[in-house]
């Protein structure tokens, strides 16, 4: 029977209505990995769809990487290091870490907990559909977390892009750039074409002396400098003492 039958009953027609409210109502108060059953009045969670659901949320800050015979998990998220050796105070950036798969568990308690539909099972059911997402996804360590940006520092303030050439801009910083640590100090309106930057470069380092402090800086764990004044004297210094190696 439709609202719209000849001859209804005004009452029957309420209930229709009513029942068709209830059930949008329903549909509407749960995400999609809640099936809903109106005439049982019953929840059930779909494996798939809560795998996905969480998989797709967490997917740019989820990794699974291959490092020989085994296999790694990382999260990129934040991590806190202090300004220097001595400082108490603490900036903070995000990175990739290693982390447990605890993490996934978690969240998958989480979403079930939050609609009181947590069991064993499913939360178990649900971390083998997203443990197989992040294995068919699953790359190498030396193509991700082991890679090198030889022009690239990660700052407080994002990614410090800088060549040979003396160009120099900040980027964003992205879970595509696989940092694992960051330079505490901070560059603030770091230009994006530095006209003198190029002639400076030369006459101050030589191209020969730059190349070596992008290996050295990049490559070796050198202290972490507070801030540009650091670097610059660390430039300065390389010069002075290390021109001649390449």
């Amino acid at each position: 029977m439709t609202t719209t039958d000849k001859g209804s009953n005004p009452e029957e027609v309420k209930n229709v209505i009513q029942f068709q409210r209830e059930k949008m109502k329903q549909k509407n108060a749960r995400p999609d990995w809640i099936e809903y059953d109106p005439e049982k009045n019953k929840k059930s969670v779909s494996i798939a769809k809560l795998g996905e659901y969480i998989y797709k949320q967490h997917k740019e800050e989820w990794l699974l990487v291959r490092d020989g015979k085994d296999n790694e998990f990382w999260t990129y998220r934040y991590k806190e290091n202090k300004i220097t050796e001595t400082s108490g105070e603490t900036v903070k950036q995000k990175v990739w870490q290693l982390s447990s798969p605890d993490t996934i568990r978690a969240a998958i308690h989480n979403q079930l907990k939050k609609y009181n539909l947590w069991t064993a099972r499913i939360e178990k059911d649900t971390f083998t559909y997203i443990n197989g997402e992040l294995l068919s996804n699953i790359k190498d360590k030396a193509d991700t977390i082991e890679s090198v940006q030889p022009h690239k520092i990660l700052t407080v303030d994002g990614v410090l892009c800088f060549d040979l050439a003396g160009n120099i801009h900040i980027e964003p910083n992205s879970p595509k750039y696989f940092f694992t640590d960051f330079a505490t100090f901070s560059v603030q309106d770091a230009p994006k074409k530095a006209s003198q930057t190029d002639k400076w470069f030369n006459e101050t380092f030589g191209t020969s002396a730059l190349t070596s402090i992008y290996r050295v800086y990049v490559l070796s764990n050198l202290p972490i400098f507070p801030d540009l004044h650091h670097l610059v004297s660390f430039w300065r210094r390389w010069k002075k003492y290390h021109s001649e190696l390449y």
